[in-house]
């Protein structure tokens, strides 16, 4: 997967965490670290809900 177009698409937004929820997540992410200060890549797949949920209690709990 291509983390350039999403890495430019979320430069400038004040997202603090972002979540990849797919195994194709794995290579690349380091690519997002420019325009997200935080990025959590999945090793397996995971359901769109759970990856949603993440930063939320991520958030609760810092």
């Amino acid at each position: 997967m291509d983390f350039t177009v999403p890495a430019r698409l979320l430069k400038g937004t004040h997202t603090p965490l972002t979540v990849l929820n797919r195994r194709e997540s794995l290579e690349g992410p380091e690519t997002l670290l420019g325009a997200v200060p935080a990025v959590v890549a999945m090793a397996d797949e995971t359901s769109d809900m759970a990856a949603k949920a993440f930063p939320v209690k991520f958030d609760r709990n810092r």
